[in-house]
């Protein structure tokens, strides 16, 4: 019986203390990406707005909050197994995040981020799958402002319907690098003129496919020097 005791003392233990620990990591992470966004926001002044800028710091510190309040729920129930589920989940929803800066040029990856929680919002599906060092692509600034007039074009554009939003690097043989945004619906050739246009200042190509009703753009950049992730 002491035996038990001590077991289940020593779970309770265990709990609090990964609950805690794991409190002050994603709150170094969260603080650290504002930290981060704060001083990009100095160069991207032109394309996000300082609301813009506040209100991600905003989402993530609101999220931050809700993390605060699950954990707290789940450690007053004893719910141990699930409170450590949840960490592990959270985590990794947070270092998704980071592979934004981590793989993308960082100005594109505030960028990415910024679309991110408004099309979370707005209740359409945004994965990433990104699984290319980026970083060196291109200038930041420029690979920003081709990723906003894309995401703006595919949500303004009344015969576009988007459900699921992709984003993805890979490196293929013949085509490059490619950055693929996906979408359901009809996409008219001219409502990419403005993103054609800084493709082209780039030295980048933007393909367009429709497939069964589903609209893949393919935005082809320059081939840097890569390295997986």
């Amino acid at each position: 019986m002491f035996g038990i005791f001590l077991s289940k003392l020593f779970k309770i233990v265990f709990v609090q203390w990964a609950i805690v620990s794991s409190c002050a990591f994603i709150g170094g992470i969260v603080f650290g990406c504002q930290y981060a966004w704060g001083h990009l926001s100095l160069s991207l002044n032109k394309l996000l707005s300082s609301n813009d800028i506040v209100g991600i710091m905003q989402v993530q510190r609101h999220d931050f909050l809700n993390h605060l309040q699950v954990l707290s729920g789940l450690a007053q129930l004893r719910k141990t197994d699930r409170a450590l589920e949840y960490i592990s989940e959270t985590v990794y929803e947070i270092n998704r995040e980071r592979t934004l800066t981590k793989l993308l040029p960082p100005e594109a990856g505030l960028v990415v981020l910024f679309w991110y929680q408004r099309l979370r919002d707005m209740g359409i599906d945004f994965r990433m799958e990104l699984n290319t060092d980026m970083s060196q692509v291109a200038c930041g600034d420029d690979l920003a402002v081709l990723l906003s007039e894309l995401f703006t074009c595919m949500l303004s554009d009344t015969a576009l319907r988007p459900q699921e939003i992709l984003i993805r690097s890979g490196r293929a043989e013949e085509t490059g690098l490619e950055l693929i945004l996906r979408a359901r619906g009809d996409l008219p050739v001219q409502a990419l003129a403005r993103p054609c246009e800084q493709a082209r200042k780039m030295g980048s190509t933007i393909l367009v496919e429709e497939l069964e009703g589903m609209v893949w753009v393919r935005v082809q950049l320059p081939q840097p020097t890569l390295s997986l992730a």
